[in-house]
């Protein structure tokens, strides 16, 4: 969310709660979110440690498209037999 909307969501609360409301509802709002976001975390350990899936997460890392792409472009790249005969037949 960036700075002009959470501006706009002020502004439109400031008109609908008045100023004595606000501070107690955004304390209330904010209050609600941590307990969502702590209520979902702790669900999502608990399917994760359910599943097994506890020591997958560093073996899946390795399917990540930017870790395929980056070990794909440090690759150093190999001589071939060819290369290595085309070189010694050249006189």
């Amino acid at each position: 969310m960036g700075f002009g909307e959470i501006l706009v969501l002020g502004v439109l609360g400031l008109l609908v709660l008045g100023p004595e409301k606000l501070p107690e509802f955004v304390r209330s709002a904010v209050k609600l979110f941590n307990q969502f976001r702590t209520t979902a975390t702790k669900a999502r350990d608990d399917i994760v440690e359910s599943a097994g899936l506890k020591d997958l997460n560093g073996t899946l890392g390795q399917f990540n498209p930017k870790n395929i792409a980056s070990d794909v472009l440090n690759e150093k790249p190999e001589t071939t037999r060819n290369d290595k005969n085309y070189s010694s037949d050249v006189t």
